[in-house]
């Protein structure tokens, strides 16, 4: 079972027991499950589709999201002053959507009792829903030549997803990545969960905000390429006031136009930019943040007064922000404030940071100097909202330095001309042909020979080297496979995506080429009594086995 909270529904002997219940778990946790509901919520056998009804500027109907991904969406309000004229047409999907809906407001109105005493919100008679379905064209099943079937599943492609209802239901918690109680929302940290028997519950935005303190929810990510994955969110009213400037239908609004920039990007392109600019700033502040405690912890651990070179600040950067962090995104940084360090180029022409006062005490982590960098860059982002005359800027612009260059004399100085009056002469020698000798062409051939063998002796070496690399992955992607259950069998790609996921996070990460690669070294090691191969149409590689357990490479 997951690590998640689990509410049983075997284990409650009347309604008025799960308050209580739901109250304790969301104080701690955004994401729970639910177990032993009576009622089937077979996804499986939801049909195709409707891809012609196309998508409107409500963000309903269907829309395709990548090349073989398709989103399915349906809003609905009981708010008469705003309405989504389109209806779900599937019947299969419209029974699912009816006992997901109660599902949601039994549970949305315990959270809203649970975690604000003077709600006076009937989820009853007022709410609104958004019911969202993925729709993968390449998962389903397939028959192999033997007549045995298969279910194909596409490799896994996670999307986030931040809800701004009340609460997010999942039919089934599978395909899904939550973040564990123990991290941070920027932090790049997911844990999977895979209790096919559980509905999974997760809590909005809407929740948080009317908690006063109580409870916080993150993002979630959904596997878009799983088989008709879909969820259902439960919302107030669409009117409903959220604060001195938003309601529930702009929240929802700004939401969708982040979480679908290409649809957002063809009918609402203004807020679009300054969501997306809106985006950057956040995240220029929290690059700061981080190179404000990175060179302050610098001057604690070096013994005098050293400039930190930018290139390594980056790399910490990296690793701390755990996302990719390059020059252009620091010198932007500084463009909000380019005094807030001294910026210098070094010996090796590389760019170095110092802090720009001398007071030891005054090097450790200042936090007015952030507080002071987040109210320049806020009040650079009013300003570019408040042109009048053009769009607002899509990012800052980089703060530029000219690199010199340096040799052993000292700085490489720009060419002069010179005033000296010099003479052009030319040897005679230059322009006599030298007597070719006799063997030179049998140099010659001796020196391409030489070349050749040189490059086939470096081409056996690095293929040598390559082959004991994947040797070292195949042992472990043995221990993988010696996991899984026997006489299966499993498509390439599903088997590529989990050896991936499985070492990503070690020592030693693989990609999905050197994946396959091992894994059909493994079968040519095994030989088909143990281990077969099956290639069934458009390609697809299907390995089934048997007799691994024990079996070391």
């Amino acid at each position: 079972m997951s690590r998640l909270p689990v509410i049983d529904l075997d284990a409650v002997s009347s309604e008025d027991d799960i308050l209580p219940v739901l109250k304790a778990i969301l104080v701690n946790y955004d994401t729970f499950l639910l177990k032993n509901y009576a009622n089937t919520l077979d996804t499986g056998s939801l049909g195709e589709i409707d891809l012609e009804q196309g998508f409107d500027a409500n963000f309903t109907g269907t829309v395709q999201i990548e090349e073989h991904t398709y989103l399915e969406q349906y809003i609905a309000t009981t708010d008469t002053s705003l309405q989504f004229d389109r209806a779900c047409t599937d019947q299969g999907l419209n029974k699912i959507s009816a006992k997901l809906l109660k599902l949601a407001i039994f549970f949305g109105q315990l959270a809203l009792n649970a975690m604000d005493g003077t709600n006076d919100i009937d989820l009853e008679k007022h709410y609104s829903t958004k019911l969202t379905r993925y729709y993968s064209a390449q998962a389903g099943n397939m028959t192999l030549f033997d007549g045995e079937s298969i279910e194909y599943l596409s490799p896994k492609n996670y999307t986030t997803h931040v809800s701004t209802g009340i609460l997010t239901i999942f039919p089934q918690a599978c395909g899904i990545r939550y973040k564990p109680i123990t991290t941070s929302n920027d932090d790049n940290v997911w844990t999977v969960v895979d209790e096919p028997d559980c509905l999974l519950f997760h809590t909005g935005t809407y929740l948080q905000t009317i908690s006063h303190g109580l409870h916080s929810t993150s993002p979630i990510q959904i596997d878009i390429n799983r088989h008709n994955i879909l969820h259902l969110t439960v919302y107030p009213e669409m009117g409903l006031q959220v604060g001195a400037e938003e309601t529930i239908a702009s929240l929802l609004l700004k939401q969708q136009i982040v979480e679908l920039p290409s649809v957002g990007g063809t009918y609402y392109q203004d807020e679009l930019s300054r969501l997306n600019l809106k985006k950057k700033i956040k995240f220029y502040g929290k690059l700061f943040a981080t190179v404000e405690t990175i060179v302050s912890l610098n001057y604690i651990s070096k013994p005098r007064d050293m400039a930190m070179e930018v290139d390594k600040i980056l790399v910490q950067c990296t690793n701390l922000m755990q996302n990719k962090i390059t020059e252009d995104d620091f010198l932007k940084m500084l463009s909000i404030w380019p005094g807030v360090y001294n910026v210098e180029v070094n010996f090796n022409g590389e760019l170095t940071v110092r802090l720009p006062f001398s007071n030891n005490l005054l090097k450790l982590t200042n936090n007015s100097r952030k507080l002071q960098y987040v109210q320049l860059i806020e009040a650079w982002y009013e300003k570019q909202l408040q042109r009048r005359h053009g769009a607002p800027a899509e990012d800052l612009d980089p703060v530029k330095f000219q690199k010199r260059h340096y040799h052993r004399d000292g700085l490489v100085k720009a060419n002069k001309t010179t005033t000296r009056r010099t003479y052009i002469s030319n040897s005679k020698d230059k322009f006599i042909f030298q007597e070719k000798r006799d063997d030179s062409q049998v140099n010659l051939l001796n020196r391409i020979k030489a070349k050749e063998r040189t490059a086939m002796e470096e081409l056996q070496l690095r293929e040598s080297q390559y082959d004991k690399f994947l040797k070292v992955k195949m042992q472990k992607i043995m221990s993988i496979l010696q996991t899984l259950v026997e006489n299966e069998p499993y498509t390439m790609t599903y088997l590529n995506s989990l050896v991936v996921d499985s070492l990503r996070d070690g020592n030693n990460p693989i990609s999905e080429e050197e994946s396959e690669q091992c894994l059909l070294k493994i079968q040519q090691w095994l030989g088909e009594d143990t281990m077969r191969l099956i290639t069934v149409k458009n390609g697809l590689k299907v390995l089934k086995w048997r007799g691994l357990n024990g079996v070391t490479l």
